[in-house]
């Protein structure tokens, strides 16, 4: 169940990477349905993307309070950071902001969203022998220290999705003990 929290007042300007994402998200469900403001020649029945949205201070997903990074006042980002499923897979990151977004020609165009920034797998364990591996439903991962997938690098996964993708809000450490030193994180979904 999700429930976002308090809004913007007024409709904040949407940065670059996000635009892009929505531009690509709409145009994959609706071919041709939106086009950006200043292209030359879009099809006739497209719409020019609306380039502003309503932001939240945070929004509730099953009870659990998410804070945006843009939003949160601590530089631990702890109630950022989530787990989020694309398809079949997931990915781990921080949410920077979550906003709605109307957009006239899309059915789904007031739907919440989230601007994600994807943490970048690594295939190490700091202990030999990877204790976790017997205990998948711990579900924990490694990361590379501070590196991020960038919004249009190649392989990257969307940075905007929308908001009920989060599966569960994840822990985050730091392991400093290896070479190179990683993040570790663990879920913090309900074991069934």
């Amino acid at each position: 169940h999700v429930q976002p929290g308090p809004a913007s007042t007024h409709p904040q300007r949407l940065n670059d990477s996000v635009r892009a994402a929505l531009h690509s998200q709409y145009n994959a469900r609706h071919p041709h349905s939106v086009h950006y403001a200043l292209a030359l020649n879009p099809p006739p029945q497209s719409l020019p993307l609306n380039d502003f949205a309503v932001f939240y201070d945070f929004a509730l997903l099953d009870g659990r309070r998410i804070t945006p990074a843009s939003k949160s006042t601590r530089e631990s980002f702890g109630s950022s950071l989530v787990k989020a499923r694309v398809g079949p897979d997931f990915y781990y990151g921080e949410i920077i902001s979550i906003f709605s977004h109307v957009q006239p020609n899309a059915a789904d165009g007031s739907q919440l969203q989230a601007e994600f920034r994807w943490m970048k797998e690594l295939a190490l364990s700091p202990v030999q022998d990877d204790p976790w591996s017997e205990f998948p439903e711990l579900d924990v991962m490694c990361f590379a220290l501070n590196e991020f997938w960038g919004p249009q690098e190649a392989g990257s996964p969307p940075c905007v999705l929308p908001f009920d993708c989060i599966t569960c809000q994840i822990a985050r450490g730091v392991v400093t003990t290896t070479n190179p030193q990683m993040w570790i994180t663990t879920s913090l979904d309900k074991v069934h």
